[in-house]
């Protein structure tokens, strides 16, 4: 027992040692992040060290969303508020949320050491999406921070703030349950301050479109599914949190790599599905192959004529309850 105490003592002194240690070369900021000195050869290639215990990358994908979309139906709370407690119906008359723009959106998806929550869990790989303007860049572009070992969370927790902006939109897949609390629960515990954010989660407009048509509507089930989509080499869900685990004990796993790439992926396939959704309420009542009823009565609420329209067409198509939310809708209206 000793010498396993004696053990931990000397790593945590050398631990806290490196942790003191200022990065080789000038602190890159910004988008002068990619010109850190490289990660150690044999463990991750293509990443970079961007603080002490936090390494990053960049990958770039084909940008599937539109140029703008419309917020409105996942910002839309039925009890009357959004995501920042603000009353529904002063946020949904402004124009922005009808033309957003598709780079103002920050896709989100997090690696954590255990999917139940709480002060013990730690998010230790942040995958940060969204659609790339400018000259030099194009498409989807996904900026990964993993982190290596428990003493650098306080610079991961930085290096994750440093990508919001002023304007941003989370946008996420069941985030606000689980990614936005714990991220906020992990900066108080840091002593940092975690902004409050409109979130997108596409999770709620995922069921409420297509819980008829598919098993369940888990991001995999969908990907596949609904985008066609199959992964060659993926690793389960499960195994993530002890793959971590071990690579932070020892500095290699074997499936390290892969956990890295599955997080990639669910956030490429996240804007696919966020642009599915996206085409589904563009035009309600041409809206095909999901449930145009439960589409129908969210844009009842939100634009009563496009509401209707849809909910006219699905009855005309066969689906009774369409017919039963128009009749409430026409004797709510004295027609």
């Amino acid at each position: 027992m000793a010498g396993t105490l004696r053990s931990r003592l000397a790593r945590a002194r050398d631990l806290s040692r490196i942790a003191r240690e200022p990065p080789p070369g000038p602190e890159p900021r910004g988008q002068d992040r990619g010109t850190a000195e490289a990660a150690p050869s044999g463990q991750l290639a293509g990443w970079t060290r961007t603080a002490p215990f936090v390494l990053s990358r960049v990958v770039r994908r084909g940008n599937p969303l539109p140029e703008v979309l419309d917020l409105r139906p996942y910002l839309f709370r039925p009890q009357g508020r959004n995501a920042l407690g603000q009353e529904w119906g002063h946020l949904a008359d402004g124009p922005e949320l009808r033309l957003f723009p598709a780079p103002r959106l920050l896709f989100l998806d997090l690696e954590t050491t255990g999917l139940s929550g709480g002060a013990g869990t730690v998010a230790f790989l942040a995958g940060l999406g969204r659609v790339a303007s400018g000259d030099s860049a194009e498409g989807f572009e996904i900026r990964q921070f993993l982190l290596t070992d428990y003493p650098g969370e306080g610079a991961f927790l930085d290096a994750v703030l440093g990508e919001l902006g002023p304007g941003t939109v989370l946008a996420s897949y069941n985030g606000r349950a689980f990614d936005e609390p714990l991220l906020r629960t992990r900066c108080v515990l840091n002593r940092r301050e975690w902004p409050r954010y409109a979130h997108a989660d596409f999770l709620p407009a995922a069921r409420r479109l297509w819980r008829k048509r598919f098993p369940d509507c888990s991001l995999g089930t969908l990907e596949t599914l609904l985008l066609g989509r199959s992964r060659a080499l993926d690793v389960p869900g499960a195994r993530i949190p002890e793959i971590w685990l071990e690579y932070s004990r020892r500095g290699f796993h074997p499936l390290m790599d892969a956990v890295l790439a599955h997080n990639a992926a669910d956030l490429e396939s996240l804007a696919a599905v966020a642009a599915e959704c996206g085409r589904m309420h563009s035009n309600p009542a041409e809206a095909r192959g999901c449930d145009r009823t439960a589409l129908g009565s969210l844009w009842l609420r939100l634009e009563p004529s496009k509401g209707r329209a849809a909910l006219e067409r699905a009855f005309e198509d066969g689906e009774e309850r369409a017919g039963w939310l128009l009749l409430g809708h026409y004797r709510r209206g004295g027609e």
